[in-house]
């Protein structure tokens, strides 16, 4: 009996957005955001030009894909501009 072999049909590779807190500041800075204050376990920053904000919760761990997703959407950035950097 022969098997079957299903063949997934694959796309480029989505953009790696596991990131852990600290490379996300790093990214935030370099585009121009600068530490507002800090709240609780989440640092604000803030971007003079675009009056947006970015609130990173400051883990240890990477933070989950959905979590980056809504910082990026948050802070006004394309996603593909944040990881060029």
């Amino acid at each position: 009996m022969k098997k079957l072999v299903r063949k997934e049909k694959r796309g480029p590779m989505p953009p790696k957005l596991l990131l852990k807190p600290r490379e996300i500041i790093k990214r935030l800075e370099q585009l121009g955001f600068v530490h507002d204050h800090t709240s609780g376990s989440h640092a604000i920053y803030f971007h003079n030009n675009t009056k947006r904000r970015a609130v990173v919760p400051l883990h240890v761990k990477e933070l989950p894909k959905g979590t980056v997703k809504a910082l990026l959407r948050e802070s006004g950035i394309e996603t593909r501009d944040f990881l060029r950097g």
